[in-house]
């Protein structure tokens, strides 16, 4: 998240895919899943069976 509190923090998006080029350029073959707990969160989506 950063330092601002919400968003995205551009600085500490440049970090991890500084750090994510890094490994890469290693040789290391990299998977990343972006997580999407921000849509599914709250009553609504418990109702319809979603944890």
């Amino acid at each position: 998240m950063g330092e601002k509190g919400f968003g995205i923090d551009n600085s500490v998006l440049e970090f991890f895919a500084g750090e994510i080029k890094k490994i890469h350029g290693a040789g290391v073959e990299v998977g990343l899943v972006i997580g999407g707990g921000n849509i599914y969160r709250g009553l609504s989506a418990s109702s319809q069976g979603i944890d």
